[in-house]
């Protein structure tokens, strides 16, 4: 806008003085042949081209400038979208994240739910004071009904006790007190449990069957689950 302005301006004057040339020596002008008006009106109009052509040039210029500057201002701007988006993918992945993490827990949950829970008791009675013992094992089922039930207590790797059901039920019960051995075990022994859900996966659970030294003649033991997964369907 400055630019037409300062345009508008130069050319007023140098009209003006143009006009003032005109206006001062009239005669001159009157007496000049066509081919001199020729060449006065190129000289008059030629530095008038010549200073819009400049001023033109000065505005092009300007109007580049002003399209580099809104181009850089688009792709910082673009710049900052991208970035955006990059912010916008990292929270969803999160969320993502975190949703499978849910609703892994709730699958674990559930899956947890369809476990039995065990109260295993294992131990021994010596008889009228001998050195024979007869080991008895009672397993309490508190938790989900499963099929396919059994336990297997194994001593130094040979079958020891074996209790097994078809259908342990939620307080169902299941024992044996049948096993006579010539004094107290005090280790090698461990158990092997196995069952179907109610979904019809397998699973194994292993235990540790610990001595606890006592004064009695009644051997007490403690047992720990050592390790528990899924092993098939059925």
């Amino acid at each position: 806008m400055k630019l037409n302005l300062w345009g508008a301006i130069g050319s007023f004057f140098w009209c003006c003085i143009i006009f003032a040339a005109i206006v001062t020596n009239p005669s001159a002008f009157i007496s000049l042949s066509p081919n001199n008006w020729g060449d006065f009106l190129a000289g008059v109009f030629g530095p008038l081209a010549l200073f819009w052509l400049v001023l033109g040039f000065l505005q092009q210029g300007k109007e580049l400038q002003n399209s580099v500057d809104a181009l850089n201002l688009q792709a910082k701007e673009l710049a900052h979208s991208v970035e955006q988006q990059k912010e916008l993918v990292r929270v969803t992945r999160e969320t993502l994240e975190h949703e499978r993490e849910v609703l892994n827990i709730r699958a674990i949950t559930e899956k947890e739910s369809l476990q039995p829970k065990l109260d295993i008791k294992f131990g021994a009675k010596s008889r009228n004071g001998l050195d024979n013992y007869r080991y008895f094992t009672k397993i309490t089922n508190i938790g989900h009904t499963v099929a396919n039930f059994s336990i297997e207590f194994i001593l130094e790797g040979q079958n020891f006790l074996q209790v097994s059901n078809e259908l342990l039920r939620f307080e169902d019960a299941a024992e044996n007190q049948a096993v006579e051995l010539c004094g107290p075990i005090t280790e090698g022994l461990s158990a092997i449990v196995r069952f179907d859900d109610r979904e019809g996966d397998q699973f194994l659970s292993k235990y540790d069957v610990v001595f606890i030294e006592t004064e009695s003649n009644w051997p007490r033991y403690t047992i720990k689950r050592i390790s528990h997964e899924k092993v098939g369907p059925t």
